[in-house]
């Protein structure tokens, strides 16, 4: 049978292959859909193009059919019309058809179930499922059904027994319960019901069977996560952190742990501290006699507030907020001036004190052939105002025997000349110059007597100026050994005595101090006293008339006032800085001077400097140019 047919098929292949090109392309052929369907398989399997009288071993998988229910596996044969014998597809074997439930409704439209479909369906009210899991269409046997059976019974709620762990009931022993039917939950000491704070509910069982509230205690617990503004948290990945336990951790930069907290606790709350970590943050903070120049009411951490000081004070400085608080120290300098000295001024009161404050007014009186009047006021960079002293004018000169020839007024300045012209035969002509309120230079027109002097001689006069001399055993009472002397409105100025040279004349001048002399010869054995200037001392303190010279003791005449501590050179200069005081080429031990920036920039030190012994005592300070914000 089998070689019969296998020589049936090679005749239709050799008939095929001899066949006209365009009849092969119109060949009845059956074909099977690659992949095959679910639940079945082809033999051969890797085929889908047949030939009339081809054949097919189709086999279903578990579950599934062909032709009749009960069969797995069938051939089918290709047929000349393009139609395979029997349909090569299995049917699923399984179909489950809408039950009819007690008390209960199917949900949706569905007339039939295959295998594995769930049934969804709800019981009328006052009843619940019978079972809580879900009906599925299966093999029950030799036939399909659901499983477990859809079935609705009447509402009742249950509770385990014995209750879990941190959980007990009122009553205590039933565990069936009808709708409506309460039960009181008590949950442990490190449990919760409802939510966290609760340790205690009361609930009702409801018509759907269900609990108002799950009667089930939770034990407390804490997330796990780490804050985001926590920065090291000593808690592994879904660690289980109950009630009262404690984690270590600390905050993010810019952010500390609330009240200084080093460990977070787990309570019902939640963790505690709450929050764990606060921004940092600084309120305002006020200093006395500043402003603020980026003012706000809450500046962020290391953020710098910028200061200013008011009028009367110098310096700006910056505090920076930080986690323990602002920090930085407040640099307000108070202004304040040193009394200021004027050659040709004095104060005008009685003025004591030493040290001046800002807006403090201070009034001079001019001196010393000067006029006028002037007041200076301490500002932020020193004395503000100039002294304004005029040297005093000169009345018009009125002179008996001489007229004015040029610059006749009734007042002159200072320095200013006037030209006279003598009014008798002689016609001689003078100048004269006022000098702060007096006259320099006057002559008189009115001759002069014969001029004597007591043991002495004399030359002249020569243009009314005579020349003299002492005799042996005499001196002059001057320091030279010869004098002259000029007529002036008929009197003989500089005409000096002879005295003996057993006596003293004048005293020596002497540097740095002065000699107080009350006449012009002294006896042998008389003295002088010696007072030297501020800053000076000597070893002596008077000149002895001995021999027709003054006697020092020992002491060097031009030395004799000397300095009690070396003088200082004048102070050193600083980059935009002044001294607030006149120049000088030396400063006594003990002086200060005080220096002042220039306009808009900021005194950053102590600006007062001293005079020590010959040196400037250092001070560390520098004029810093204008602030500029950020």
């Amino acid at each position: 049978m089998f070689t019969m047919r296998l020589f049936h098929r090679l005749w239709l292949f050799i008939l095929w292959l001899n066949m006209d090109p365009s009849l092969q392309q119109n060949a009845t052929t059956c074909k099977l859909p690659l992949p095959p369907p679910k639940g079945t398989t082809y033999e051969p399997a890797f085929r889908n193009v047949f030939s009339p009288g081809d054949t097919v071993t189709v086999t279903c998988g578990e579950w599934y059919w062909i032709s009749l229910p009960q069969n797995t596996s069938v051939v089918t044969t290709c047929k000349e019309d393009g139609e395979w014998s029997v349909r090569p597809i299995c049917k699923a074997e399984i179909k489950c058809t809408v039950p009819v439930i007690e008390n209960g409704n199917v949900l949706g439209d569905i007339q039939e179930y295959d295998k594995d479909e769930i049934l969804h369906f709800e019981c009328n009210m006052g009843y619940m499922r019978t079972e809580n899991i879900s009906s599925k269409c299966t093999n029950l046997g030799t036939k399909a059904g659901w499983s477990p059976k859809p079935t609705c019974e009447t509402s009742k709620c249950k509770v385990l027994l014995p209750p879990l762990e941190g959980t007990t009931y009122e009553p205590a022993f039933r565990n069936v319960f009808s709708p409506s039917d309460t039960l009181r939950v008590k949950c442990g000491e490190r449990y919760w019901i409802s939510h966290p704070q609760e340790t205690s509910a009361v609930t009702t069982c409801k018509d759907n069977g269900e609990w108002s509230v799950t009667p089930i205690c939770k034990e407390v617990t804490c997330d796990s996560q780490r804050d985001p503004l926590v920065y090291y948290w000593d808690v592994y990945w879904e660690q289980k952190i109950t009630l009262n336990e404690t984690v270590s951790y600390w905050c993010m930069s810019g952010y500390k742990s609330t009240d200084g907290a080093i460990r977070a606790t787990c309570t019902r709350y939640g963790w505690r501290p709450n929050p764990l970590c606060q921004e940092i943050t600084c309120d305002r903070y006020d200093v006395q006699n500043t402003d603020i120049v980026n003012y706000k009411q809450k500046y962020s951490y290391y953020e710098r507030a910028s200061y200013v000081c008011k009028d009367g004070y110098t310096g700006r400085f910056f505090l920076t907020c930080t986690e323990d608080g602002w920090s930085g120290k407040p640099q307000c300098k108070e202004v304040t001036c040193d009394k200021q000295y004027y050659e040709n001024a004095d104060i005008d009161g009685d003025e004591t004190q030493s040290v001046y404050k800002y807006n403090d007014q201070v009034k001079y009186v001019c001196k010393n052939d000067y006029v006028g009047n002037f007041s200076i006021t301490c500002g932020t960079t020193g004395w503000i105002g100039s002294p304004e002293c005029t040297e005093k004018p000169c009345e018009k000169l009125n002179i008996s025997d001489a007229y004015i020839t040029r610059n006749e007024k009734e007042t002159y300045k200072h320095n200013e000349r006037v030209h006279y012209t003598c009014r008798n035969a002689s016609e001689r002509r003078f100048t004269v110059v006022c000098h702060r309120g007096n006259w320099i230079g006057i002559q008189g027109c009115t001759e002069c007597p014969l001029a004597e002097v007591p043991h002495g001689f004399i030359v002249g006069p020569h243009n009314e100026t005579l020349y003299y001399t002492c005799e042996d055993g005499y001196k002059l009472a001057t320091r030279g050994w010869w004098g002259e002397a000029k007529c002036i409105h008929g009197l003989w100025f500089g005409l000096e005595q002879c005295i003996e040279k057993s006596k003293c004349g004048e005293p020596p001048l002497i540097s740095n101090g002065k000699v107080i002399s009350l006449r012009n010869s002294y006896e042998p054995g008389e003295s002088v006293q010696i007072i030297c200037k501020e800053g000076y001392s000597t070893p002596v303190d008077h000149f002895t008339c001995v021999k027709g010279k003054w006697n020092s003791n020992g002491a060097q005449v031009k030395t004799i006032c000397a300095p009690i501590a070396n003088h200082c050179s004048p102070p050193p200069k600083v980059d935009n800085a002044v001294v607030v005081s006149s120049y000088q080429k030396e400063y006594l031990s003990g002086s200060k001077v005080t220096y002042h920036c220039r306009y808009n920039y900021t005194l950053e030190g102590e600006a007062t400097i001293t005079c020590n012994d010959g040196k400037w005592v250092k001070r560390n300070f520098v004029c810093a140019p204008p602030f500029l914000e950020l």
